[in-house]
């Protein structure tokens, strides 16, 4: 049986290697219960969800079926708001993980397989506690939680209409940054702005020009 105690994601991921080789053509809804784990019904698409810690852990694991138990369509991650440090959900628009309620704890949700997800929304963020403001030279709508002030800072970047989410932006405070090159926008350096009187260094996590 597959003890999950999971502090952090490298320990994570060796978690799942070790599952993958517990059941190597992939888990059965029937297998997980036997070894205890509690599955059922949640989310927008009657997924069922598979978990085996209690709500209150820093962070769950949770494995994810069909409608009809069936088929084993990936992982997801469970991290406890109070311990969720802002990192993207890759699989699901590059966006935060969602808030959900696990048992009357709050946490943070990113699923590990493509859900088909096309993003947040200005909504989403606004309703979290986000700030979105047009900015730049294209009027994009760029989403932020953290204040003016911290070392970095992780923006989220809509079209003039809140939509489509295009992408993320990171803003690395002009102090900590040390030259590295920004990938999608040319290799350059980091472009120099001015956000509430701190200057960063920003760089968009997209091609900027497919997204004109």
């Amino acid at each position: 049986m597959v003890v999950l105690k999971i502090f952090g994601f490298a320990v994570m991921f060796s978690i799942l290697i070790a599952f993958s080789s517990a059941f190597a053509s992939g888990p059965t809804v029937e297998e997980l219960e036997q070894e205890g784990w509690g599955c059922n019904t949640a989310g927008p698409r009657d997924w069922v969800h598979c978990l085996q810690q209690e709500p209150g852990a820093a962070s769950i694991l949770v494995l994810v079926f069909g409608v009809d138990r069936q088929p084993f369509l990936g992982s997801e991650l469970l991290v406890r708001d109070d311990v969720y440090f802002e990192q993207p959900c890759a699989e699901e628009g590059g966006g935060p993980y969602e808030l959900v309620d696990i048992g009357g704890v709050d946490y943070r949700a990113c699923h590990f397989f493509d859900t088909g997800s096309t993003g947040p929304t200005v909504h989403q963020l606004e309703h979290d506690g986000w700030g979105c403001n047009a900015a730049g030279p294209r009027d994009w709508v760029h989403c932020l939680q953290e204040e003016p002030g911290a070392a970095s800072i992780l923006v989220l970047v809509f079209d003039v209409d809140q939509q489509p989410f295009l992408g993320s932006e990171i803003l690395v405070r002009d102090d900590v940054y040390f030259g590295q090159p920004c990938a999608e926008e040319g290799g350059g350096p980091y472009e120099l702005v001015d956000i509430g009187g701190v200057d960063y260094r920003a760089c968009h996590n997209f091609d900027t020009s497919a997204a004109q």
